[in-house]
């Protein structure tokens, strides 16, 4: 019976090696026979499954809620707020202005999956121009695994659930990018004026975009032909966007946060853009396999690509702090490019390996990132506690003031509700000024005032600091003096950065 049995197993063993066998050799022909359309394809189809999982799963961040305030205003206050700040971000409050009015229209709630819908079918449409791309340069393998290693990119996976522009300006970019290369095999005059107006859009999209815009123009001046026409073009786009980097260095306030760059700060972007520790060590991995190849033209230009504006981030932060990984988020295709390149061309295993280590580190970073309840604050929570607990004639305060905007994005859930006193809120419509997208506070003396005939108060933010930073109102320290004499802590619970502290009025016992 042993013998029988071990013979079976055996022979289902055989049988079983042989099918693992076919199925290799099947797909290392499909891998070889692989087209471009396929590649694209597959390329867009891991982008939709990690650009779209999970969308509204995550709170809203205050920079998306400050996106959501900004889409709400009618176009008239929108002009007055950009006037004073985040005129950088004109063009895209714009757009999401139309989206949010259109999801009225639609009946659907401006909430966390319809702001970032457009983000992430913006970083979908990045990854298929990027696999295009690549399979032109290098076939479609190259394209395939360039979309790929896009796809599970943390870096745009995070900002395509984001409802901010950044991953707009990738896909923009990368657009330019495609046209770029087609004009200088073809230059027509067409062709460099549709490259002056995608060229012109897409820095308004968002200002590091221009980052690229520099790396193209060095190639033309390196490289010919036509550097007069493409002078030309320069200057046009020079002159088109002169505005928006006028009114942009007047309004440096909103950057005020970044601190001044240092060893570990650049480390750390320099990290974020390679895909997190993994990834990069993996990415590392793939560079020193291919380091003795010669390069070419092409990976000179995606070298500069991936590694130019970083670089310019790290001079520029030298004059003004400046160095943030989402900033030069429109280098990572042309990183995605190189590194697929590489992986395709150099037969060996080292960069075999690392370039499917690569792809592994990336998808699991991004799994392990998205599976977090909030990116930095979760509003939404602290919204729900103060909706679960608070009594009528309770009241609000919010530090640093600016905290109140992420909070306006979670209004009361049960219809009817009224809403907690916000005592330190002026409700007489005044305009909105430069860093009051969330409201005009009143004056220092008026929110004592007002304290006084109020029990209890939630603070929203944090009771012990933040109040000087960026975001501060004139205000803010009178709520801390208000609060400090004449209330108690009664609890305190964090949301992330975000903290809600419940204060009560202190009772003094008779004499």
């Amino acid at each position: 019976m042993s013998t029988v049995a071990g013979m079976t197993g055996s022979r289902t063993a055989e049988v079983a090696g042989q099918r693992l066998s076919t199925g290799f050799a099947a797909g290392l022909a499909q891998w070889r026979s692989l087209s471009r359309s396929s590649a694209v394809l597959v390329a867009v189809v891991a982008a939709a499954v990690s650009c779209l999982t999970r969308l509204g799963q995550q709170p809203l961040s205050w920079d998306e809620a400050v996106t959501l305030s900004a889409a709400r205003h009618t176009p008239g206050r929108l002009l007055a707020l950009l006037a004073h700040t985040d005129a950088p971000l004109g063009l895209y409050y714009a757009l999401m202005h139309g989206w949010v009015r259109l999801g009225d229209a639609a009946g659907i709630t401006a909430m966390e999956a319809w702001l970032r819908l457009p983000s992430a079918v913006a970083a979908i449409a990045a990854v298929a121009l990027t696999a295009v791309l690549a399979a032109d340069w290098y076939g479609p393998r190259a394209g395939l695994v360039a979309g790929a290693l896009l796809a599970v990119h943390p870096l745009l996976v995070f900002y395509a659930h984001d409802a901010r522009p950044y991953a707009l300006a990738t896909f923009l970019v990368v657009a330019l990018t495609w046209l770029f290369v087609r004009i200088r095999r073809h230059p027509t005059t067409t062709g460099l004026g549709a490259y002056a107006v995608l060229a012109t859009v897409t820095i308004y999209t968002h200002l590091f975009s221009s980052l690229v815009l520099i790396v193209h123009f060095l190639v033309v001046a390196v490289r010919g032909p036509r550097r007069v026409a493409w002078s030309v073009v320069a200057a046009a786009v020079a002159v088109a966007t002169a505005p928006l980097v006028l009114i942009s260095s007047r309004e440096t306030g909103e950057i005020g946060w970044i601190p001044p760059a240092s060893a570990a700060s650049i480390a750390s972007v320099l990290g974020k853009l390679g895909g997190g520790v993994a990834m990069a060590l993996a990415l590392g991995v793939v560079a020193a396999g291919a380091a003795t190849r010669r390069i070419t033209r092409r990976s000179a230009f995606l070298l500069a690509w991936a590694l130019v504006p970083p670089l310019l981030l790290v001079l520029a932060d030298l004059v003004t702090p400046v160095l943030v990984a989402r900033y030069a988020l429109v280098a990572v295709p042309g990183l995605a490019v190189a590194v697929a390149a590489a992986g395709v061309r150099v037969r060996n295993r080292i960069v075999a390996g690392g370039t499917i280590l690569a792809l592994v580190a990336g998808l699991a970073t991004t799994v392990v990132q998205q599976s977090r309840p909030y990116k930095y604050e979760d509003f939404r929570g602290a919204a729900e506690l103060i909706d679960d607990t608070f009594r009528p004639g309770d009241a609000v305060l919010y530090l640093p003031a600016a905290t109140r905007v992420g909070l306006a994005a979670y209004p009361p859930a049960k219809p009817g509700e009224t809403p907690v006193d916000d005592i330190a809120l002026r409700g007489d419509g005044a305009p909105v000024r430069a860093s009051d997208i969330a409201g005009v506070e009143v004056s220092p003396a008026a929110i004592a005032s007002r304290l006084r005939s109020h029990a209890n108060v939630y603070l929203v933010g944090n009771p012990y600091a933040g109040i000087t930073g960026p975001g501060a109102g004139p205000g803010d320290q009178a709520k801390i003096d208000a609060l400090r004499s004449g209330y108690t802590e009664v609890w305190s619970r964090a949301f992330g950065v975000v903290t809600v502290t419940l204060f009560s009025r202190r009772i003094t016992p008779a004499p």
